[in-house]
């Protein structure tokens, strides 16, 4: 078990090395600490390239990605900094608060920016998106696709045509509207419901979860035994 990722913001992960054939392997970073066994194999592109033997993927609640004019340099090569220190080759992003659909290059940085948020015309909360290596971008199969602004799914093609799917979504906190919540957590069940027997799944995610200790005010949420203040 490698060390914590812990750049800016909230980001929190562990390294998972997850064998998927060979010397193939895929250094995972999600909320657990155990080993994580998949089997699999090497990542293709559209032309057939083993794309690297391996790949540092994970998630972070970035606050926004929109450019404050006041700040020195962009949001983007910000993040792009931060994430090339740590080597992160996928990075999924949360609360990203950018407007509709958006693709875009930070060309120093070395990393290509995908989001999907609400409607121009709405209020910039949530927003969901990746941050893809340009080198990694170029020969990705298939696009990421944000299928709301707070659920975005990345697929990369495995050989003997098994695909792993990458979800990055950012769950609504407990002062939205229930229908809101109910309607992000139906739609994360289709695309998990989705995803077929033989491919791969991998949930990178803020959920806001309730941490804490006082499980007396939130019986059925949390255990006997939590730490923390919620």
């Amino acid at each position: 078990m490698s060390s914590l990722w812990r750049p800016m913001g909230d980001a929190r992960s562990v390294k998972i090395c997850v064998q998927l054939r060979s010397s193939y392997t895929l250094l995972v970073h999600i909320h657990l600490d155990s080993e994580l066994q998949l089997s699999g194999y090497p990542v293709c592109s559209r032309n057939n390239y083993k794309l690297s033997k391996k790949f540092n993927i994970g998630s972070w609640n970035i606050r926004t990605l929109q450019d404050n004019p006041n700040a020195p340099e962009r949001k983007t090569a910000l993040i792009s900094r931060e994430l090339k220190k740590y080597k992160i080759d996928i990075a999924a992003l949360t609360e990203t608060r950018l407007a509709g659909v958006s693709q875009f290059k930070e060309e120093k940085g070395g990393y290509v920016f995908f989001s999907k948020g609400r409607g121009p015309d709405e209020c910039r909360l949530s927003g969901v998106g990746f941050a893809v290596k340009s080198k990694l971008a170029k020969s990705l199969k298939f696009l990421p696709k944000g299928l709301s602004n707070r659920i975005m799914t990345l697929i990369l093609e495995l050989e003997l045509e098994t695909r792993v799917t990458l979800v990055s979504c950012y769950a609504p906190t407990i002062n939205r509207p229930d229908e809101e919540r109910d309607e992000f957590y139906q739609q994360l069940r289709e695309v998990i419901g989705g995803i077929r027997h033989k491919d791969k799944l991998i949930l990178m995610r803020d959920f806001n979860a309730r941490v804490g200790s006082d499980f007396q005010s939130w019986k059925g949420v949390l255990g006997h035994h939590g730490v923390g203040i919620g």
